[in-house]
């Protein structure tokens, strides 16, 4: 029997990385993207690596009103589901000194990062426990939900929630045959970031993410940071509130 994966928003980097390291371990991947096209290289790129079949569904996280009929198409049950959901501020949101002004923006984040993804997540994990099959849920979140910062304020608090809810529905299904994963890869050269200025040593490759998600499936582990990000945090969350309100960074 074939192993079987579902990414959502594969149009990702990380996503695609992902999707390209599981057709080498020949997986049979189903991918989405609120635009089907946007895949079409990624779906042909896989199918001559696995040399199965590569599925695509059109699914717009934001849309909730679509999650049904989604969980109705779906051929196969996967035992392997990456959520790579994910939407940055803009660089005008992000100088602004009237951020309210944004709020169509502010709301897409929140609608991409955080609504959109535990409506999905819960009727995810409802359909996975009916079928009663060994899978991983990959949630991919960020280090930006571990502490909030005024230089990506509704991106971090929209993965912190992310991140919390994945701690919930961990617990939830602790006892299942569904294991629950939080992926928070720090800085990764991606679209979203490359206008960014990253540290080099502190910044990873869509591909190497991609080889800590497998990993981390094939382990069962909880929570996963990359390079030494896990450290980081426990220092910057350490720092105190009078303190951590006079940084900038």
């Amino acid at each position: 029997m074939s192993k079987t994966a579902l990414i959502i928003s594969a149009s990702s980097d990380i996503a695609s990385a992902t999707a390209r390291l599981l057709a080498e371990k020949k997986y049979s991947i189903t991918l989405t993207s609120r635009n089907i096209q946007s895949c079409a290289d990624l779906s042909k790129e896989i199918t001559n690596i696995s040399s199965n079949i590569c599925f695509t569904i059109s699914l717009d996280v934001r849309d909730v009103t679509s999650f049904d009929d989604f969980f109705l198409n779906l051929k196969d049950t996967p035992e392997l589901v990456l959520f790579c959901a994910g939407k940055m501020e803009s660089d005008e949101l992000i100088s602004s000194k009237n951020r309210g002004y944004f709020s169509q923006e502010i709301k897409d984040i929140v609608d991409t990062n955080f609504t959109g993804p535990i409506i999905f997540l819960s009727k995810l994990k409802d359909y996975l426990v009916k079928k009663d099959k060994q899978t991983s849920i990959i949630i991919l979140s960020s280090v930006a939900g571990d502490r909030g910062r005024s230089k990506n304020p509704f991106y971090g608090s929209s993965k912190a929630g992310l991140s919390s809810f994945s701690s919930s529905i961990r617990q939830e299904l602790g006892k299942s045959k569904i294991s629950v994963i939080t992926i928070k890869p720090g800085f990764v050269r991606t679209k979203m970031t490359k206008n960014l200025n990253l540290p080099k040593f502190l910044t990873s490759s869509p591909e190497q993410i991609a080889k800590i998600i497998y990993r981390a499936h094939k382990k069962k582990k909880n929570v996963v940071y990359s390079k030494f990000w896990f450290l980081i945090m426990i220092v910057i969350k350490s720092i105190p509130e009078f303190i951590f309100k006079k940084l900038n960074f």
